[in-house]
């Protein structure tokens, strides 16, 4: 049973409050009576309890289920696509191309990167003021510095229910990745998923980025992207916007670059391993 409540708490999963209440109360009136001399009317209650509490544990399940399933965006004409972001967009390194650059390159894109490197959900307000088109897909994958370093949750509300509803204001498709929650950040998960509903923004289930950035080859420092990783989140972003972008197939002959002209072979690599491992 510590165990499992250790495990609850290092989850951070943003289920609603009152699951998490229920649970509580639960487990700790099953517990209670263990053990103690008790009448039948009390041996009732503790088959009762047996029974509830897996139950609660499964309707738990239940309310995360919807947040797991992998988003893709409906088929539309959009262009061209925003990226609002910290350096895990950013051109942080000049020998590593960042996966808004590959999307670009890879899809006949056109991508307008916005992201900075060391953003915060404040900087984030500056990169949305920057949209010009009104139609287009913007991706935001922000918020990661706020968490890191504990902003205030009112303040990082704030400033994301600027962010989303200045972007998603005139009718573009808004896709913002989940963030991977330290235990008791349950909050910023909170904040992110109730924005989210109300500005119809689509959420990336945080798994993706928490798988992605646990992966050592993928990062050159556990946390900035390495070549691998930024391969990576580009192919992760094209399979969630791609059928909104509708953008027209090479023909098969052309769809292989000379080898001096592709990524570098542990990029490729990288690419052909993780594609469906999301």
């Amino acid at each position: 049973m510590l165990v499992a409540v250790l495990l609850v708490v290092l989850s951070a999963v943003p289920a609603p409050i009152w699951i998490y209440a229920l649970g509580a109360g639960a487990v700790a009136a099953w517990l209670l009576m263990l053990g103690r001399e008790r009448p039948a009317s009390r041996q009732r209650t503790v088959t009762a309890l047996r029974v509830v509490v897996p139950l609660v544990a499964l309707l738990a399940v239940a309310s995360e289920v919807p947040y797991q399933a992998s988003p893709r965006l409906s088929r539309a004409k959009h262009d061209p696509v925003y990226i609002i972001g910290d350096s895990l967009s950013a051109d942080v390194a000049g020998n590593i191309q960042p996966w808004p650059a590959l999307l670009a390159r890879d899809h006949g894109l056109s991508v307008a990167n916005l992201a900075t490197a060391g953003a915060t959900l404040k900087e984030g307000r500056r990169q949305v003021q920057r949209l010009l088109d009104e139609h287009g897909i913007v991706v935001v994958l922000l918020g990661g510095n706020d968490l890191i370093t504990r902003r205030d949750v009112a303040q990082f509300e704030r400033d994301l229910d600027y962010v989303l509803a200045r972007a998603a204001s005139v009718g573009r498709q808004v896709v913002m990745f989940e963030l991977p929650l330290p235990p008791l950040a349950n909050g910023y998960g909170y904040v992110q998923r109730r924005l989210a509903a109300r500005c119809g923004v689509t959420l990336i289930p945080r798994r993706c980025l928490a798988w992605l950035l646990a992966r050592p080859s993928a990062t050159i420092d556990g946390l900035h992207l390495s070549s691998q990783g930024h391969a990576v989140l580009a192919d992760l972003v094209w399979r969630c916007i791609g059928d909104a972008c509708q953008v027209t197939p090479k023909p098969a002959t052309n769809r292989r670059s000379p080898p001096e002209r592709e990524a570098p072979a542990g990029v490729a690599a990288g690419r052909a391993r993780w594609r469906f491992r999301f």
